[in-house]
């Protein structure tokens, strides 16, 4: 890949450890805020698009219309079999792009969750050289079920039941995110408890995810950037 573009949804979930592994691999990417700048339809000057989360709803074109423009670049992405990954939000906005029921959430799950990958996820070329078991980082509350013709590539026991997808050649959701570095764990870690209503975390829940870090965030952070190396290669 040559050029990636990026659409970041929240002024709090950038690309994170994703813009350093591009910069690493030498592959240039440009950052659509979405809320700001226009969503593209199509990919033209870019070879594969990431779709970053957010706090909205993936249903809500109404309230966020730029939602119906991403979900218009991931179908043709998609159909085009372009590379495309979906992170949190951003799976939910793929799956729904492709005919899926999203889910509102009544809890939020936050902090680092055990997800397994499923006998199709082993093989698939996104997880190469990962373990069958990982401790991701999770916040949301929605969920989604898979789209038609979409292959379950992960799934968690204590939340969110699917946690990855494949949908075509080369388009992928995940529902946890694959982002965070430093900067942002400490960031989330620090503003979870005090987000708007549907997003925000119960103190406690910080704290225990705060205690984790030690015991899962170095192998998380070597997951993460194999994943997105393994995308690269698409």
């Amino acid at each position: 890949m040559s050029r990636i573009l990026i659409v970041q949804n929240s002024a709090t979930a950038s690309e994170g450890d994703i813009g350093s592994a591009l910069d690493e691999a030498g592959v240039g990417y440009d950052v659509v805020y979405a809320l700001k700048d226009p969503v593209p339809v199509r990919l033209l000057e870019h070879d594969a698009v990431i779709v970053l989360g957010g706090g909205q709803h993936a249903a809500d074109d109404d309230l966020h219309p730029y939602l119906a423009r991403e979900k218009e670049l991931l179908r043709s992405a998609v159909e085009r079999g372009q590379p495309c990954l979906g992170i949190c939000l951003g799976a939910q906005v793929l799956a729904h792009a492709m005919g899926a029921v999203i889910h509102r959430g009544a809890r939020v799950n936050f902090g680092f969750q055990p997800v397994r990958l499923t006998e199709a996820g082993t093989r698939d070329p996104l997880f190469s050289g990962l373990p069958e078991k990982q401790h991701m980082f999770q916040w949301h509350a929605d969920s989604f079920e898979l789209p038609s013709g979409a292959e379950s590539l992960a799934y968690s026991e204590s939340g969110a039941a699917h946690q990855a997808f494949r949908i075509g050649e080369r388009g992928y959701g995940v529902q946890y995110h694959v982002e965070v570095d430093d900067r942002l764990l400490q960031a989330w870690l620090g503003s979870a408890a005090d987000a708007p209503p549907g997003e925000a975390v119960d103190a406690a829940v910080v704290a225990a995810a705060r205690d984790d870090v030690p015991l899962h965030y170095p192998a998380y952070r070597r997951n993460v950037r194999t994943l997105i190396e393994n995308f690269l290669s698409l």
